[in-house]
C-alpha cells in the first residue's frame, strides 16, 4: 500500500464506510448486478488488466462487494456463507489492501458489459468499492490531491497546465491563420477539451480546429479549461465533488448554448449521467 501513499487504514472508519454505502447505495440495478453473476468468468476476455494478473478479473474484483452484500442481504449470505467465507460483514487489513489493490486496477471501459452474457457492469460493484475507499479515506494522495485542484480550480494557477493550453490556442491561431474565437455565445460548434486533452491530443485538438474553420463552421474554442479530466471524483468514488466539478461545466454549456459540442477523447463528460454510475442531482439553472 505504500505505493499508493495511503494513510494507515482505520478499520473502524472502514466499517463505517462500508456499512454506510451498502446500505444507501444499492438499488434495482446494482442488486441485478449483485445477485445474476454465474461465475462463467466470461469477462475475463474484456478486461486490460486480466493479462497482467487473472486475479484482476472482473468477477473477482466484484466479489468483494457482493461478499459485503451477501451477509447482509442473503440468506446464504446469513447462514452457510458465513461460515465458508463467501460473506463478509467487514474486511480484515488484509482484505482492506486487496479491494484498495483491485478498485485501482480498474478503469470503467465497459468492457466486461459487453461480454457478459448476464449484461453485468462490474464497474459499477468496483464503483461501490471506490466509495467507500473514499469515505474510509484509502484513496491514493497522488489522486486525491489532483481532484482536490479540480474541484478548487486551482488548476488554473498551475503554469505548466496553462502553458500548455495557451501554447494549444497559439497553435490554433497559426494553423487557420486567424485569431481564435474563444468563448463565443450562441455558436453553432463548441470544440471542449480539458487540460488532459490538451496534454495528450494537443495535436488533434488543431487539426480539428483546422478542419471545422476549412468548413467554414461557426465553432469556438474555450479560452480556458474547466478541468484536469472532469470529473475527476467519480474516478476516486466521490460523486459530491464530481458534481461540482460537473456544474461549472453544464453552466458554462448553457452560457455558450452551442448546437453541438465536440469532444476530443471523449471521457466522463460524453456519457454524461448514464455512465456514472451513481445519480447526480445538479441545481435548476433555468
Amino acid at each position: 500500500m505504500s505505493s499508493l501513499q495511503l494513510k494507515e487504514v482505520n478499520l473502524e472508519t472502514l466499517n463505517k464506510a462500508i456499512d454506510g454505502v451498502i446500505y444507501e447505495e444499492l438499488n434495482s440495478t446494482l442488486l441485478y448486478y449483485l445477485q445474476s453473476c454465474v461465475n462463467c468468468k466470461a469477462c475475463e476476455a474484456g478486461c486490460p488488466f486480466v493479462p497482467t494478473s487473472l486475479k484482476y478479473s472482473p468477477v473477482n474484483k466484484a466479489e468483494i462487494a457482493r461478499q459485503l452484500y451477501r451477509y447482509r442481504f442473503s440468506i446464504w449470505g446469513k447462514t452457510v456463507g458465513r461460515a465458508i467465507g463467501g460473506s463478509k460483514k467487514y474486511l480484515k487489513l488484509d482484505e482492506a489492501e486487496t479491494m484498495i489493490d483491485y478498485i485501482w486496477h480498474c478503469v470503467n471501459c465497459g468492457s466486461c458489459m459487453f461480454v457478459c452474457p448476464m449484461a453485468i457492469d462490474s464497474g459499477a460493484l468496483i464503483d461501490l468499492l471506490r466509495k467507500i475507499a473514499f469515505k474510509a479515506g484509502m484513496v491514493p494522495k497522488v489522486i486525491a490531491d489532483i481532484e482536490m485542484l479540480e474541484n478548487s480550480g486551482d488548476y488554473l494557477k498551475i503554469s505548466s497546465f496553462m502553458d500548455a493550453w495557451n501554447s494549444t490556442i497559439d497553435k490554433i491561431k497559426e494553423a487557420i491563420g486567424r485569431d481564435v474565437p474563444l468563448d463565443k455565445k450562441g455558436s453553432e460548434i463548441l470544440l471542449y477539451a480539458s487540460i488532459y486533452d490538451v496534454l495528450t491530443y494537443s495535436d488533434v485538438i488543431v487539426k480539428t480546429a483546422k478542419i471545422l474553420d476549412l468548413l467554414k463552421k461557426d465553432w469556438t474554442f474555450m479560452s480556458k479549461p474547466l478541468g484536469i479530466r472532469p470529473p475527476l471524483g467519480l474516478v476516486l468514488g466521490d460523486p459530491v465533488g464530481a458534481i461540482k466539478v460537473m456544474e461549472k461545466i453544464r453552466s458554462y454549456f448553457k452560457e455558450i448554448s452551442p448546437k453541438y459540442i465536440v469532444l476530443i477523447s471523449g471521457g466522463y463528460e460524453y456519457p454524461g449521467d448514464s455512465g456514472f454510475h451513481c445519480e447526480l442531482k445538479y441545481p435548476d439553472m433555468n
